[in-house]
């Protein structure tokens, strides 16, 4: 059905959601921030299927944007499919509903990171109790009904599409109860990428009664005037569904992995991780093993280059499609003519690999990669064994959590360098997903300094420190001094 969008206070939509929506925009890439403010709109029903966007001209009045600039924005969305232009006299630009977002959602994703993920709720935790406080000081009547009639809708939402856009719809008008124009603006930003991932979600009848309860529970406390319970009752909700989310992440990277689900069950994660440690052990030892003689022998740096790739791609065996890079990285002085000498090979985004020549390896320079106390060196060279370095952010490489698993070189017992391998946290969790998914109790793996490596719960983020709950359990791992820890309750946070 057509309509056209009108003066503020149209239909339900509140004066506060008209203005963010077509408020003025200033952004340094104006037709990419128009794009996102109408899509947001569109995705949460704030502009239904058929509505007529106000014209050309006066949109770009609105939001002090050129001609030009919405043109380009329009031209975008079109190419999406949010929205079409009909010549004529009662022609113009009109929203229909994207086609069914479900499969999109699912890929994305599988395409996150928990710790994105995790980041996310952090967001939506600060974002909604925010919002959900200050609306408990300045919310009005009108306002709170709006809400408590998009929970009742949620909660009988015939359609994913419905749900998506009435849960979408509470949290915007809550924002706008709030009475902060900010806190509008970023609540329709997030709303687009946020509510895609919700879609599968929001296709459980159950899952929508249970979040539309915690909804009427936030009205509830806003009407009662208390920030802090509202503020509380928000983010516990924003807690729900992103612990959700991880879970159906987890189930859909295990559905797509290659492990067989058999082996996959309570109890099976630690022995899946030692598993790994061993054979990532063992392929790492063996290129040890092989490229020592001519590390010990003086051989040229172009013969060693070629003797070492052909090697480490021969070896590396099963953990090839894990990894992320690998190679060979000498001790200081070893190689003829070269203080530091680094063969190394990493992911190119075709998923083939190919030579890593980005490492400064001279001193003289103030970008020059300095590994000789590296822990993924030190750690192989003190103790003679295998070591699992990280995780850490690896902001001069792929901008993301990585684990380097490094063993040492040894000739005669002289300490040659090491033979190592990174892996992105990312490609890890994929990796054990079946077993991850198949847990029943919170699960992580914790490195020697008690560091998040992997995990399957939304309030152990990798990278940060956490010690199990007093009902929790600690089970050593055998190799790098991993532990998987377990506790049948939910965390409390981020320790």
């Amino acid at each position: 059905m057509e309509s056209a969008f009108g003066s503020p206070g149209a239909g339900d939509l509140s004066v506060s959601l008209h203005r963010a929506i077509f408020g003025p925009l200033a952004h340094s890439d104006a037709p990419s921030a128009i794009a996102r403010r109408l899509r947001s709109a569109i995705g949460v029903g704030i502009l239904p299927d058929g509505t007529r966007l106000p014209r050309e001209s006066d949109l770009a009045k609105q939001l002090e944007v050129s001609l030009f600039s919405l043109r380009e924005a329009l031209s975008l969305l079109r190419s999406e499919g949010l929205i079409e232009t009909r010549p004529g006299k009662n022609g113009g630009s009109f929203v229909q509903l994207p086609p069914d977002p479900d499969p999109v959602a699912r890929t994305a994703l599988r395409g996150l990171s928990s710790s994105e993920l995790i980041d996310i709720g952090d967001w939506r935790q600060m974002l909604s109790g925010y919002a959900a406080s200050l609306a408990a000081q300045r919310a009005s009547r009108s306002s709170m009904e709006r809400m408590l009639g998009l929970a009742t809708d949620l909660a009988q939402a015939g359609t994913v599409q419905d749900a998506r856009q009435a849960f979408g719809r509470f949290h915007l008008e809550l924002a706008a109860a709030a009475q902060s124009s900010r806190l509008t603006r970023a609540e329709l930003t997030m709303s687009e990428d946020h509510n895609l991932l919700l879609t599968p979600l929001l296709g459980d009848p159950e899952f929508r009664k249970a979040r539309a309860e915690d909804l009427r529970g936030i009205v509830a406390s806003v009407e009662a005037r208390d920030p802090d319970l509202a503020r509380g009752r928000a983010v516990d909700t924003e807690a729900a569904t992103i612990r959700e989310l991880i879970r159906l992440r987890f189930e859909l990277l295990s559905d797509g992995a290659t492990q067989p689900r058999g082996a996959a069950g309570a109890d099976a994660l630690a022995p899946a991780i030692r598993q790994f440690a061993r054979l990532v052990t063992q392929q790492l030892e063996e290129v040890a093993d092989a490229v020592a003689p001519k590390l010990a022998g003086g051989v040229a740096a172009r013969d060693l280059s070629a003797a070492v790739g052909r090697r480490v791609f021969s070896g590396l065996g099963d953990i090839e499609s894990v990894a992320d890079g690998f190679g060979v990285i000498a001790e200081v002085g070893v190689v003829p003519g070269h203080q530091y000498w680094i063969n190394w090979w990493h992911r190119g985004s075709d998923g083939t690999f190919e030579r890593d020549t980005s490492h400064v390896l001279d001193p003289g320079h103030d970008d020059f990669y300095d590994y000789a106390d590296r822990e993924f060196m030190a750690r192989p060279r003190a103790d003679g064994s295998a070591w699992a370095t990280g995780p850490y952010v690896d902001y001069g490489g792929v901008d993301d959590y990585v684990v380097t698993i490094s063993a040492p070189i040894q000739h005669e017992g002289r300490f040659l360098g090491v033979a190592a391998a990174d892996f992105r946290v990312s490609a890890l969790e994929t990796h054990f997903a079946p077993w991850l998914a198949a847990e029943t109790a919170q699960s992580y793996l914790l490195n020697h300094e008690d560091r998040v490596v992997v995990s399957n719960s939304p309030t152990r983020a990798v990278g940060s420190f956490a010690h199990p709950a007093a009902d929790g359990s600690r089970e050593p791992i055998g190799s790098f001094g991993w532990v998987l820890a377990s506790e049948p309750t939910l965390g409390t946070g981020r320790s």
